[in-house]
């Protein structure tokens, strides 16, 4: 698995994702009161989306067949990328109306069962499967397909990861941790002054973006190798 991560992978993720950073913040800084100054924010925002897909396509494939991008494999993970942000929209918007979902579950029960489905339960009870949906069941279900597809693989290896244990352990621990050290880092504040506060920021999020980097790309090189696993036995059970 670790051979997957080579310096040349480690060093396009770290230093294309720090590029892209800093574009997006100059991007930000570009006034648009003239007609050329919206062209020019316009045609620098679809470079970074281009940029973005193809360091995205490029990592993923470099890590699981060892080989860059190309157009057809970034129009591949485009159409995920769509994908994933609408199931994640729709998974968010059942946060909206959770509070009135409690409260009339709670009122169906009889007066022993409210006593023990409360509201705030039966609130807590659906952030967590919220949660769970969001950052457990559709990472996992997107992530094998995802590297697959634009990998040039098939359905049937993806199948193959879905049953292993291992691949829904990866994920759980890499979105655990991340949220975890996100959360962690984002409300430590260990300076008063605003010297120290500035200097705190810049190591903090520093840090957070070296952590949050290495847990993607390991998660990234185990899943990639059970998929080559899944498809040598696929392979082998076609040649049978």
């Amino acid at each position: 698995m670790l051979s997957r991560l080579g310096w040349k992978v480690i060093a396009l993720a770290a230093c294309g994702s720090l590029g892209l950073a800093i574009l997006a913040g100059l991007w930000l800084q570009i006034p648009d009161s003239h007609v050329w100054e919206f062209c020019v924010s316009m045609l620098l925002g679809l470079g970074m989306l281009i940029g973005l897909l193809w360091l995205k396509t490029s990592i993923v494939r470099r890590i699981r067949i060892g080989v860059g991008a190309t157009p057809q494999t970034m129009a591949i993970m485009a159409v995920w990328m769509v994908v994933g942000w609408g199931l994640a929209q729709s998974i968010e918007a059942l946060s909206v109306h959770v509070v009135e979902r409690a409260g009339y579950w709670n009122s169906q029960l009889s007066a022993h069962q409210r006593a023990v489905f409360t509201e705030t339960r039966l609130e807590a009870w659906q952030n967590d499967a919220i949660s769970a949906l969001l950052w457990f069941v559709l990472p996992g279900l997107l992530l094998p397909v995802v590297i697959e597809t634009v990998s040039g693989g098939g359905l049937k290896t993806v199948g193959r990861v879905y049953g292993r244990w291992q691949m829904w352990l990866t994920v759980g621990l890499a979105t655990t941790l991340g949220c975890w050290l996100a959360e962690k880092l984002s409300d430590w504040h260990p300076a008063e002054s605003v010297r120290g506060e500035l200097m705190s920021a810049v190591g903090r999020f520093g840090l957070l973006y070296v952590a949050l980097l290495a847990i993607g790309l390991v998660a990234l090189a185990i899943v990639s190798e059970l998929l080559a696993r899944a498809d040598v036995r696929t392979d082998e059970g076609v040649r049978r």
